[in-house]
């Protein structure tokens, strides 16, 4: 993360600050947090300098000191609310993963796609820029994959119906055709055929 990272997606910072220019591996370990989680922690006094604990995937926790408060950030895209609105940043420098967003503001970012892979190149030769996306089409895109599981997933739900369907029915038909008999006799005796019917749907629902 970088300070320009937060005045791209236009998250405001309220307190403190973000991660300095000159960070390296070597600087302690801070993080910025946002307004939720300031507040849940330490409602009456400021959150800058104190220390967050976060565990890692090896099970040992780190450490680190807030440096900041920011404002609670969005989700681009949510069908349901959160567990939490705890939200936290660390800087790239301690933590680099293998792949990485880079959010760029601008008026046409498609436009520049190319200058931003060439950008990229300059600073990292060994870094590729792979996919150039704005936000809409990042949307655009989630909410395809989504239409398209609900798509097989309700094509499923329907064959397992035609399935059942077809079973139940070879299972009424197999019933009366055995039965037949003993409808004729229950139906000479002054039985209805809504009775019949009701022997036939018991037997096929027990």
């Amino acid at each position: 993360m970088t300070p320009g990272y937060f005045k791209t997606l236009g998250i405001r910072v309220l307190e403190g600050q973000t991660f300095p220019e000159n960070l390296s591996p070597a600087s302690p370990e801070q993080v910025v947090v946002n307004r939720s989680l300031a507040k849940n922690f330490w409602p009456n006094e400021s959150a800058v300098g104190k220390r967050l604990g976060t565990r890692g995937g090896d099970g040992k926790i780190t450490q680190r000191e807030i440096i900041g408060v920011v404002a609670d950030a969005e989700e681009a895209i949510k069908f349901t609310e959160p567990n939490t609105h705890f939200q936290f940043y660390t800087s790239l420098k301690h933590q680099p993963w293998t792949w990485f967003q880079i959010a760029v503001r601008g008026p046409n970012p498609v436009r520049f796609g190319n200058d931003l892979r060439r950008a990229v190149a300059d600073v990292s030769p060994d870094v590729a820029a792979r996919f150039v996306w704005t936000l809409d089409d990042m949307r655009e895109q989630f909410l395809h994959n989504l239409i398209v599981i609900n798509g097989v997933l309700l094509a499923f739900a329907l064959l397992g119906l035609v399935l059942a369907s077809v079973g139940l029915y070879g299972i009424v038909a197999n019933n009366v055709s055995q039965r037949t008999t003993e409808f004729g006799i229950r139906l000479a005796l002054g039985a209805s055929g809504a009775d019949v019917l009701r022997i036939v749907l018991n037997k096929a629902c027990g």
